[in-house]
């Protein structure tokens, strides 16, 4: 990252998001699937390569990691810890998420590192090795920046993420399929009924997505309907 070039609205990830989703679903022909075919979208219209290891970073929250050709991953194969330098634009994603009890999260893994490869090509022109400081240039930022800036950076592919797999027309379909194109109520105090709770476990169960990420995305799209305390009835 450089003089913070990499910094992209919200509003502009949400377009260059679903631009490019709904640009694959119009080369593919799948619009009308219920679901987002990341996989897809990442290897046929991004160009990553996909492969699964076995990861044995220090930090264990890495379960994904797109590659620039230059950095190396820790993975275990054949019970040995080694260091691989992946080719670049190769997507690793942990094997340990190929249980379809994870289906989820290795569909979220996918979204976040194609996420990665979208925000380098809107924000530097298609360049992925200038999104990574080596070297001397680590200097340029004192430590605390350099977190911060790579926190920002997690949160905007985290974001892209969530355009790729619920983009806004699968998601309108999901509540119109549903509900009648209506979105869950949330009323005063946050309290959400359990048929609310039940339209967004379907929609997310229709997506491929956790609850969790099918309810901020019904926020972020603003699907919600906020009713004052009132109008709660069991």
């Amino acid at each position: 990252m450089r003089n913070g070039s990499s910094v992209l609205s919200f509003r502009r990830i949400e377009i260059a998001g679903e631009k490019a989703a709904m640009e694959f679903m119009s080369r593919e022909g799948s619009g009308r699937d219920s679901w987002f075919d990341i996989e897809g979208f990442a290897e046929r219209f991004l160009g990553l390569k996909i492969r699964y290891e076995l990861i044995d970073e220090d930090d264990t929250d890495v379960i994904g990691f797109l590659s620039n050709g230059l950095q190396p991953l820790k993975v275990i194969r054949n019970r040995r810890h080694i260091r691989v330098v992946f080719e670049r634009d190769t997507a690793v994603i942990d094997s340990r998420l190929l249980s379809e009890k994870q289906d989820e999260i290795r569909r979220f893994t996918i979204a976040h590192e194609a996420g990665h490869r979208l925000l380098e090509m809107n924000v530097l022109g298609g360049d992925p090795q200038a999104a990574f400081c080596t070297g001397p240039e680590e200097d340029i930022y004192p430590s605390g920046r350099v977190k911060k800036i790579f926190s920002l950076t997690e949160e905007m592919a985290d974001r892209m993420a969530a355009v790729l797999l619920m983009p806004r027309p699968y998601v309108c379909r999901a509540l119109e399929k549903l509900n009648g194109g209506t979105g869950p109520a949330v009323y005063a105090g946050g309290v959400i009924t359990d048929k609310d709770l039940r339209l967004t476990e379907d929609a997310a169960d229709m997506l491929r997505v956790s609850r969790t990420a099918m309810l901020r995305r019904f926020r972020e799209l603003r699907l919600l309907r906020y009713l004052p305390a009132g109008a709660y009835r069991e």
